[in-house]
């Protein structure tokens, strides 16, 4: 097998940054670092203040060194994302006994360069061994893992426990030609000191699921059905079933339905140690915990978990971790080049402005605005024109008026917004001939991820199909949360999935392309409207809003005018295969099965008074 010193001996360094996170890891350090030396153009170990040579070695082998008191897994590796000034267009993820196949190494060399814009996050398989044997049955390989990713478009959730890298645009792929393998060296002494530490917060986790301690970052990202489906299974189905039992269950099913008994001796300890002792522990840990908050109630059990475990609950806030969205920001690599993507399809394409001639231009206006209400009738309701009165108001993406029109005719005063120089002038148009006294509102260009208005501004911020274009969602979330006066409301449409419009362009990009792994999610992200367009669940809107801090949060969905194609479509649409589906469409089984899978998903929030 080639090494990699031979794998790289002609290759120049990948713009990767690799990040190590250590704590008294020279037993594996150099290892580690050996495996990606040749590949990696940066290598940044993030230290929690090791005391024997694992500094030493890093600092030996090249690696810059950082120095930073461990929280947890999660916190630390964020931070490092934040924190650490990474300008190279990829991130890899490695943990200090992990290291790459020779055979992996030279896939990414060979690969990586060539991946198109939309690949934006790289999957591996993970091999792992015990007592020196890999571990390949039971379940246990292979797990694919997300480790490489562009730089800007990932994060890692929030949990004291299973966390998983996150992507925010764009899909992965699988590089399979060989393994990340996971090979601690430490003895068995180590190992179970390490999962008691373990079982320790994986009690917290399900704490929390109870009591709502904290809040737990868990974004599933884009496209990531996987993570959705385990996230579902931990928190729902083995998360809610009875104590101990759950443990006999899973190694029964570890041990014998996926076959873990022919991993041999070292199967049988390793199985029977982390498929059945382990998750006996945790469920042990649980029942304590639910007997100590019994007795002592939720704030003694903090305090207890501070002391006892250096566990603070209150650490594992979006503030002081990074919530799911925090690493999409404006000083990432790409995160400005989407946003000027997206400003510079709506500058060419306002919204609605398809419809009529523009000669008459008041008559065109009007023209626009018929068409919006008549095929989404429901905005009227929605947003509450009409009961505006007295209220200061803000819309975020005013578009071509319409809506900020009929704010500034019932509300006491309007304020919009728009990330284009075209919406605000087009509006700002509107108002003038319709005759709206210019001392009833106020226009500017704003980025709804840094509103420029003084926290308890405004009783209504409003939003119909903007959000979803900002790269940092849950960011804007919290930016119209702030703003908001105590005790009101935020009213906006974001895009559902699945819903028909991602159907339709997952048929006529996915399955009429030869590209049927594409997912409804990057269907929707790379060919509706702007680029980077994002799509939720009820679920996960429910719980965007209320990890951003809102109360009394409602969600439905509705049909809008694409899941009918009934909308005029622009240029990119006017081929034969949209005309084709166009055509074909069920429009009339797509009423009939009412709004369920419907495009908009209508969101109402309430900051807390």
């Amino acid at each position: 097998m080639k090494t990699v010193d031979a794998i790289a001996a002609n290759k120049a360094h990948l713009s990767i940054t690799v990040i190590i996170l250590t704590f008294d890891e020279e037993i594996h350090i150099e290892r580690c670092i050996a495996s990606i030396a040749a590949l990696a153009e940066r290598i940044i170990v993030v230290d929690s203040f090791s005391t024997d040579r694992t500094v030493e070695i890093a600092r030996k082998m090249g690696a810059e060194i950082v120095q930073r008191a461990f929280r947890h897994q999660a916190d630390q590796f964020q931070w490092a994302l934040n924190h650490c000034d990474v300008g190279t267009e990829w991130v890899l993820r490695l943990d200090a006994d992990e290291y790459l196949e020779a055979p992996l190494v030279d896939e990414i060399f060979a690969r990586l360069p060539t991946l198109p814009e939309m690949t934006t996050g790289i999957d591996f398989k993970r091999k792992f061994y015990f007592m020196g044997r890999w571990i390949r049955w039971g379940d246990y390989y292979p797990i694919i893992l997300t480790r490489l990713w562009r730089t800007g478009l990932a994060s890692v959730e929030q949990r004291w426990m299973d966390e998983h890298v996150v992507l925010h645009q764009g899909n992965s792929i699988l590089f399979a030609k060989g393994d990340i393998v996971d090979e601690n060296l430490h003895g068995i002494d180590a190992w179970l000191a390490k999962h008691n530490r373990y079982a320790t917060r994986q009690m917290v986790d399900h704490v929390n699921l109870e009591h709502k301690l904290f809040e737990s970052e868990e974004d599933t990202g884009l496209g990531a059905h996987a993570q959705v489906r385990k996230h579902f299974l931990r928190n729902n189905v083995f998360g809610r079933s009875p104590l101990y039992i759950r443990s006999y269950s899973y190694y029964v099913y570890r041990m014998f339905l996926r076959l873990g008994f022919l991993d041999g001796f070292p199967g049988l300890v390793y199985h029977t140690l982390h498929g059945l002792c382990y998750y006996l522990l945790i469920d042990a840990k649980i029942s304590e915990a639910r007997q100590f908050i019994s007795e002592h109630g939720l704030e003694a059990f903090r305090a207890h978990l501070a002391r006892v475990h250096k566990i603070h609950l209150k650490e594992v806030s979006s503030a002081d971790a990074g919530s799911s969205d925090t690493v999409v920001d404006g000083r990432q690599p790409g995160i400005q080049k989407l946003k000027a993507q997206v400003r510079d399809h709506w500058e060419t394409d306002a919204c609605g402005t398809r419809y009529g001639e523009q000669s008459n231009r008041l008559e065109w206006f009007r023209e626009i605005t018929r068409r919006r209400y008549e095929l989404e009738p429901y905005i009227w309701e929605f947003a509450g024109f009409e009961h505006a009165r007295g209220k200061t108001v803000l819309e975020i993406g005013v578009g071509a008026g319409s809506d900020f029109l009929q704010w500034c005719r019932h509300c006491d005063y309007a304020t919009g917004i728009d990330l284009t120089e075209v919406g605000i002038a087009l509006t700002r148009e509107r108002l003038r001939l319709e005759g709206v006294d210019e001392e009833r509102y106020t226009l500017c260009t704003a980025d709804a991820e840094a509103l420029p208005f003084a926290d308890n501004s405004f009783d209504i911020v409003y939003s119909w199909g903007v959000l979803h274009h900002t790269p940092n969602t849950a960011q804007a979330f919290r930016e119209v949360l702030r703003v908001l006066k105590p005790g009101s409301q935020m009213r906006t449409m974001i895009y559902h999935v699945p819903s028909w419009t991602a159907a339709m362009l997952y048929l006529i990009h996915g399955l009429a392309r030869g590209r049927p792994a594409l997912g409804l999610r990057h269907a929707v992200y790379w060919h509706l409207e702007s680029p980077g367009t994002k799509a939720y669940t009820a679920c996960e809107a429910r719980e965007l809003a209320q990890a951003a801090g809102y109360n009394d949060v409602d969600v439905a969905t509705k049909l809008g005018p694409g899941d009918l194609l009934l909308t005029k479509p622009s240029q990119k649409y006017e081929h034969w295969a949209f005309k084709l589906a166009s055509r074909l469409w069920p429009r009339p089984f797509i009423r009939m099965m009412g709004n369920r899978f419907g495009l908009y998903l209508l969101l109402m929030g309430r900051k807390p008074a």
